[in-house]
């Protein structure tokens, strides 16, 4: 929520929220970005839908929590929720290093269904990648009830809940970068959450194309990936 003494050349945007508004700030230049930064702001969130359709989602996100130090295990989950969206369910998906303890999928969308709909799909997709391997992955939110294993968690994708940005910096020693990568980089036996930090993303930046370069140009209308999905369930 903005505060009344940023400067009017600021770009706001009333959003509605429970019991009223808050005043959303446009962050669509770099001065904005840099009055931020300089306001002690470190790492920036982000909503998944877009100012003009502000209930239609145009990502869908899941945040695969591993137990600690058990970055493998994300690394699995991963590759377990793309063969389900690509291969099942013929969409596209993204991946990026979290900056904190796991990985984000990203799936980029028709911004033409609303939040509960697309929430209740992550929901489904989530417990049907949960429940073939019981074992390793879990929907439980509370952690006393995951027993070791990773928590697959599809809650962003709501009304007024946020993801990291894409290149923000976390809030640990280094300063790891939550960081987009290409799939392959999976095979990275190096790779962890925290890999990429404020000392090494610029080279990743100067030498490598953008991994999310095509995300928008990937997006996609979920009604058929919904049907192929209560055909896996049923």
């Amino acid at each position: 929520n903005a505060p009344e003494y940023f400067p009017k050349w600021i770009s706001t945007i009333k959003v509605k929220k429970k019991g009223g508004w808050t005043n959303h700030i446009v962050c669509n230049n770099k001065e904005t970005l840099l009055y931020l930064v300089n306001q002690y702001v470190l790492t920036f969130h982000v909503p998944l839908s877009k100012i003009e359709k502000i209930d239609y989602p145009d990502k869908l996100i899941f945040d695969l929590d591993p137990p600690k130090g058990n970055f493998k295990l994300a690394v699995k989950a991963a590759e377990a929720l793309r063969y389900l969206l690509e291969e099942e369910l013929q969409l596209k998906s993204f991946v990026m290093t979290s900056g904190s303890e796991g990985l984000h999928i990203a799936v980029p969308l028709k911004a033409d269904k609303h939040f509960d709909e697309v929430h209740e799909f992550a929901k489904k997709v989530a417990s049907y990648i949960s429940k073939t391997n019981s074992k390793e992955f879990t929907t439980a939110i509370r952690k006393n009830k995951r027993e070791g294993r990773l928590y697959i968690d599809s809650l962003r994708n709501s009304y007024a809940q946020t993801s990291v940005a894409p290149y923000s910096i976390r809030a640990f020693e280094n300063a790891p970068i939550a960081t987009p990568i290409y799939w392959e980089e999976l095979n990275n036996t190096r790779l962890s959450a925290q890999f990429f930090t404020i000392k090494t993303i610029i080279n990743k930046l100067e030498t490598q194309i953008n991994p999310w370069e095509n995300f928008e140009a990937s997006a996609k209308d979920i009604s058929e990936a919904i049907k192929k999905l209560e055909i896996l369930i049923g």
